[in-house]
């Protein structure tokens, strides 16, 4: 079974999905 522990690591790659596509949306708006 999945410790709690594993669940904390779970959002990290969530928020890192968000970041990417910020980045990305970012980019398309300097260019």
């Amino acid at each position: 079974m999945a410790s709690p522990e594993r669940k904390e690591i779970q959002p990290l790659p969530w928020y890192g999905s968000v970041i990417l596509i910020v980045i990305g949306a970012t980019i398309w708006g300097w260019s």
